[in-house]
Formats: structure tokens, C-alpha cells, sequence
């Protein structure tokens, strides 16, 4: 009986430590599975327009006579990116006080990596006149660094 008990015991807990490391032990796992799905069934299909959105506004800060002198592209190189994400390099160590003027001032969200980049994003959630209003938002800051 000793022996039995032991050895269940022992399965019993080998189990357990499998079904965690599987995600079994996930409380709510069907909250993160439903935005999985909608990802898959229904943003995947729109997220051309973010890179388009992405690929506008980089276009339009990079052309930017105010911007042009503070601000480039990570990946200048390439004419389109296939992503939301867009980093930006800041001259001059001025990331976080850029980042800082555009949500205090404007009520934009960018993130700032470093000193020397900001990280941009755009989802379902921003519009074209969105892309317009952070460009012009980003002029207006950085002309007064000039």
C-alpha cells in the first residue's frame, strides 16, 4: 500500500507541474483566447491600413522642414515597412522631453527606448486625421527647440 501511494502521489504532482507549464494553471484563459481570435479573424485583415498609416505619417515627418532637422528614421533605408511600430531617432538626447510635450500638450502617447528614440505605434484605434494631428503636433514642438 506504501509503495502505491507513493507512486501516485509522485504522478499526481509530475501532473500538476505539466499542466502549469502548459498554461493549465491560467485562470481566465478564455479572456486571453478571445482576443487571440479576434486578432486572427478580424484585425489581421486591416492591418495593412496600420502600416499604411505608419508609412504616411513617417513619410510626412521625415519630409517635414521642422522635423527634418531633429528627427529620423530608424529604417530610412527602406521606401515602405511592413509594421505599426515606428522608431525615431531624436536628436540631441531629447526623447523623453519630446515624449513628454506630446502627452502633456497634445494628449499623444509615444514611448521613448532610449535618450535618443521614441517608438510610435498605430492600431485600429488611430485614424488619418490622427497621423495629421501627431505630424503636426511634433512640428510644433520641435520648432521651438530651433
Amino acid at each position: 500500500m506504501g509503495t502505491l501511494f507513493f507512486f501516485l502521489q509522485e504522478f499526481i504532482l509530475r501532473a500538476r507541474r505539466y499542466r502549469k507549464s502548459l498554461g493549465g494553471g491560467m485562470r481566465q484563459a478564455g479572456i486571453l483566447a478571445a482576443c487571440g481570435l479576434l486578432s486572427l479573424d478580424v484585425m489581421y485583415e486591416r492591418l495593412a491600413e496600420d502600416h499604411d498609416r505608419l508609412n504616411h505619417m513617417t513619410t510626412k515627418i521625415l519630409t517635414s522642414n521642422k522635423c527634418k532637422p531633429w528627427l529620423s528614421h530608424k529604417a530610412t533605408e527602406e521606401k515602405t515597412m511592413t509594421t505599426n511600430l515606428g522608431f525615431y531617432q531624436v536628436k540631441n538626447g531629447r526623447a523623453g522631453e519630446l515624449v513628454e510635450l506630446l502627452r502633456s500638450e497634445h494628449n499623444i502617447l509615444v514611448s521613448a527606448k532610449n535618450n535618443d528614440m521614441i517608438r510610435a505605434c498605430t492600431h485600429h484605434h488611430v485614424t488619418d486625421e490622427d497621423v495629421e494631428i501627431v505630424v503636426n503636433a511634433m512640428e510644433n514642438i520641435v520648432k521651438q527647440w530651433s
